[in-house]
């Protein structure tokens, strides 16, 4: 099962902030870890502040709005990534911003990630969707990747965190949830192949998909279509108008009008920049 995780690495450095990314406020759709080599890092969401001075460093849940102050000049090392099992459940459970200190720390583990890519591209802050690998580069990152996150999760384990189990609680909903991710695309669901392969009734699906996932099938779809969106939006260099065929909407105008009812902004808007 440890061999179906799905990490997948979005923006990583070390260096100082950018000035534009010292007072944003965003839904960043990956995981974020930073550790302050000197400044100052105060992160608020709708359930309290935290701050981070030199020495400590800072995980920063997926999905949740925050807004970001960051002193002017602040040196961090930052990894943004996205850690998954088949069934779509996260890794890391946490919905609070966390702020430690800890020894030895993950961030030698999380600079050397940052200096494969440099030696591998250069001193640049591109996303890495947006840059370029040969294959055994490729390799060489996700094993300093693999290093890092091996790192952290010995740190979390110390300080008494668990992470989420590999499945929701019902091996036929992680199965129609698994196929929902890998065949992710707008409108009618399945409920007849899944009912055909599995046994199970579209209301059963949904009493199970409420009980366990919070919501039925169809929305938590929408979730993940959402997030999908966010992150396509953010990192790619596809446009709207091929986003739209690829996931499966009528049209650009289409796919226009559902993004901004569940996200509230037009897919322009949500190219922002998010560090």
């Amino acid at each position: 099962m440890l061999g179906t995780l799905e990490i997948t690495p979005h923006i990583a450095y070390h260096g100082k902030v950018a000035d534009w990314a010292c007072d944003i406020t965003a839904i960043p759709p990956y995981t974020t870890w930073w550790e302050v080599e000197s400044g100052r890092v105060r992160v608020t969401t709708r359930d309290g502040t935290w701050n981070a001075k030199p020495g400590d460093w800072i995980l920063l849940p997926q999905g949740v709005q925050r807004r970001q102050l960051i002193k002017p000049g602040t040196v961090l090392t930052s990894l943004s990534f996205r850690a998954v099992w088949p069934s779509g459940c996260p890794v890391f459970i946490h919905r609070d911003p966390l702020v430690a200190r800890t020894s030895p720390s993950p961030g030698r583990e999380a600079r050397l990630f940052c200096r494969e890519i440099h030696r591998q591209n250069g001193p640049r802050k591109l996303p890495l969707q947006q840059q370029g690998f040969s294959m055994d580069g490729w390799l060489v990152l996700q094993a300093a990747l693999f290093s890092f996150l091996g790192a952290l999760l010995r740190q979390l384990s110390g300080l008494g965190i668990d992470m989420h189990p590999d499945s929701w609680g019902n091996a036929r909903l992680d199965a129609v949830v698994g196929d929902l991710r890998r065949g992710l695309k707008i409108g009618p669901l399945p409920y007849a192949a899944w009912e055909e392969q599995w046994g199970v009734s579209r209301a059963t699906l949904d009493r199970m998909a409420v009980r366990l996932l919070g919501h039925s099938l169809r929305a938590h779809r929408d979730v993940l279509l959402k997030e999908e969106m966010q992150r396509q939006l953010l990192h790619s260099s596809l446009s709207a108008k091929e986003l739209s065929a690829r996931y499966g909407f009528h049209d650009q105008a289409h796919f226009t009008r559902w993004i901004r009812r569940h996200t509230g902004k037009t897919p322009g808007g949500l190219k922002q920049r998010v560090l």
